[in-house]
């Protein structure tokens, strides 16, 4: 075909192209319109047909000039600006592809196509609102398309407009229960929700339906780190980058669920991969700043923090963390500035609210604090406890006299034996009071007579009117650090308990002490709940009959056990707590560290010599001796992070000044 090829011919040679095209045979396609454009370079058809198949082909820079050159001859067809913006966003340039989607409406306000191409480059661009409006002017038009309904949802998942998404991606499996996409999209807003258990199931049928979707592996993931299932999502994470290696959303699940495992130095490595990989992520600095407070390395994980900061100042997770570090750092202002910053950008997030009430409670700040600590619920380290029942939550408002309510513990078994003291304060409402607790402690909490059942947790509860969880009665009385009930003890062991143990440890001959030196291993702040016995051991002084109260022992503490005559242990003999406390009213004193035993000593109002980790618990309270919710306890308290040597040296001295004059 020469230059002088006549019009006609021409469009013979762009109809075949066309046929050809369509057929599928592209690459003939392609020839042929070359062949038409070097007879006639302006050939609308042909530049039009040929942009297409360059972007098909994801040569994008040939295909935009070859548009460009088809506007330039007609600039009056929609699809032209539509096309060209599709090789826009491709390029990452998505202002300049919303500017085509403008034309194209501009020219056609009734184009579904360009309502739905410029709520992608909205979306792209983080301008949700606007998005959310574009696919819903697409459903207008075409109320089937269900890409459109797949995107309007995750237009409002960004808006916060869980409910309103769910709906979307749930109208979407209305008409195909066979879409990946749509299930995958209803994890991530049920993850949003928090419920996570029906999001697992959703992760399910996801890959179920495509076993090999990268991003339904990485979902499985991000769901099983949220429902502290550590292990398992170490092991979708992995799957996720064999399939992808070097996906960065499947290195920080990954990270995560190390972080969870408490492999503080393998998430480390982990994040620093991801890294190398995609240098000045925020998300993956903010990942390094929680694995290195795994490895209890807090200077160093609040330098991570502070450079997630820098990348994204807004980030109210990034704010809450950089508080956490402030916090453990004994640099209360500045972390509570955080937290407060961190509400402000989100004042839905929950983590920020919690950790200001801990904080203000641990300053004594306690009308503020029990407020924020009711934020507890919203969080996912507090939410797997969450009870529901159809009854209401009561809160001190509503009387309870003639009325039934039901108590029940949550959290920790320390949390059970502090709130236990406001038993008697219900009853006295005129409450008929259900109490409903861990199966070691019901013995022991049969001394309170006036309760009307006892039921261990997991049994069947009787009808009831209201509900509490027990660490809420605080806020429920209005308590202040000078309100606390029943300071001096408020728990007392059982007589024939007392006896049968008396026998047990036999005559008395030196002053006799109660041993705790470790929390339970599932406690997430163990590493703050434990001293080594050996060092505890190696620093407290002769002259006394050493008794361990733990139940539960480490394997290698058994063998320092057994090697040991000046300690007694009676590991399974102690079948719950009122033994416990029995053992507690038999010893001079108890020197632990914080545990559920060491508030149960104070409890029963025996001389506890408390030794706290550089960053205690709240009820402990900051820079004091002395504690008002047990008045028999005295602190003492790590001044360098880590270091017991000379806590305990104090706790010797103490002990020696006291029974060994």
């Amino acid at each position: 075909m020469t230059e002088t090829t006549p019009p006609s011919a021409c469009s013979a040679l762009f109809a075949q192209a066309s046929e050809r095209f369509h057929q599928g045979a592209v690459r003939e396609a392609e020839t042929l319109c070359r062949q038409v454009l070097r007879a006639e370079p302006h050939h609308f058809a042909s530049l039009n047909l040929l942009g297409v198949i360059t972007a098909q082909q994801r040569r994008f820079a040939e295909a935009e000039s070859l548009m460009r050159s088809a506007i330039s001859i007609d600039a009056r067809n929609p699809d032209l600006f539509i096309n060209l913006g599709y090789v826009l966003r491709e390029q990452g340039r998505q202002t300049a592809a919303l500017e085509c989607y403008d034309r194209a409406l501009a020219l056609d306000q009734s184009t579904p196509m360009a309502w739905y191409n410029r709520g992608l480059a909205l979306y792209d661009l983080g301008r949700f609102e606007d998005a959310a409006g574009s696919f819903e002017r697409v459903l207008h038009f075409w109320p089937g398309y269900l890409a459109a309904w797949n995107n309007l949802g995750a237009s409002l998942k960004e808006l916060k407009r869980y409910g309103e998404a769910l709906s979307c991606h749930e109208r979407v499996l209305s008409i195909n229960r066979e879409d990946a996409f749509a299930w995958n999209n209803r994890v991530v807003v049920l993850n949003c929700l928090g419920d996570h258990d029906e999001a697992l199931t959703s992760c399910r049928m996801v890959l179920s339906l495509e076993p090999r979707l990268v991003q339904g592996w990485i979902n499985m993931a991000h769901t099983c780190n949220c429902l502290g299932c550590y292990d398992e999502a170490l092991q979708h994470a992995e799957q996720s980058l064999r399939l992808a290696p070097g996906c960065i959303d499947g290195l920080i699940n990954k990270g995560a669920a190390l972080v969870g495992l408490m492999r503080g130095e393998d998430a480390a490595r982990c994040y620093e991969q991801a890294l190398v990989l995609f240098p000045g992520r925020a998300d993956v600095f903010n990942g390094l700043s929680l694995a290195f407070l795994c490895m209890n390395r807090i200077e160093e994980g609040l330098a991570f923090s502070e450079q997630a900061i820098a990348v994204k100042p807004d980030h109210s997770d990034f704010q809450n963390n950089r508080g956490m570090f402030l916090n453990l750092l004994h640099h209360y202002d500045e972390a509570r500035s955080c937290y407060l910053k961190a509400t402000e950008l989100d004042p839905t997030l929950p983590d920020p609210h919690l950790n200001m009430g801990l904080l203000q409670l641990s300053l004594g700040e306690f009308a503020e604090g029990w407020q924020n600590y009711e934020w507890r619920w919203k969080t996912e380290w507090v939410r797997r406890y969450l009870r529901t029942f159809d009854k209401p939550l009561w809160l001190g408002q509503e009387p309870l006299e003639g009325r039934t309510i039901l108590l029940h513990s949550e959290q920790g078994l320390g949390d059970t034996i502090l709130a236990c003291r406001y038993l008697p304060m219900v009853v006295d409402l005129g409450a008929r009071v259900i109490l409903e607790v861990e199966q070691p402690f019901i013995s022991l909490f049969s001394q309170f007579d006036k309760i009307e059942a006892i039921i261990p947790k997991g049994d069947a509860l009787p009808s009831f009117d209201f509900h509490c969880p027990l660490m809420s009665l605080p806020l429920a009385f209005g308590t202040t650090v000078d309100t606390i009930p029943s300071p001096d003890g408020y728990l007392v062991a059982d007589r024939k308990k007392v006896t049968s143990w008396s026998r047990k440890l036999g005559k008395k001959k030196r002053p006799r002490i109660g041993l705790v030196w470790s929390g339970s291993r599932s406690n997430p702040n163990l590493s703050h709940r434990r001293i080594p016995l050996e060092e505890l051991l190696s620093h407290l002084p002769e002259g006394f009959d050493y008794v361990s109260l733990q139940k539960e022992v480490w394997p290698e503490d058994e063998e320092i056990l057994r090697s040991r005559e000046d300690i007694r242990h009676f590991g399974d003999a102690l079948e719950d707590f009122s033994d416990t406390a029995a053992m507690c009213k038999l010893v001079d004193a108890v020197v632990g560290v914080d545990t559920a035993l060491s508030n149960l000593a104070g409890a029963l109002g025996r001389p506890v010599l408390l030794l706290l980790s550089f960053n205690p618990d709240w009820r402990w309270m900051l820079d004091r001796s002395d504690n008002p919710w047990y008045r028999s306890v005295r602190l003492f308290r790590q001044q360098v992070r880590g270091a017991w040597p000379e806590v305990v040296e104090e706790v010797a001295a103490a002990l020696s000044a006291k029974f060994l004059k």
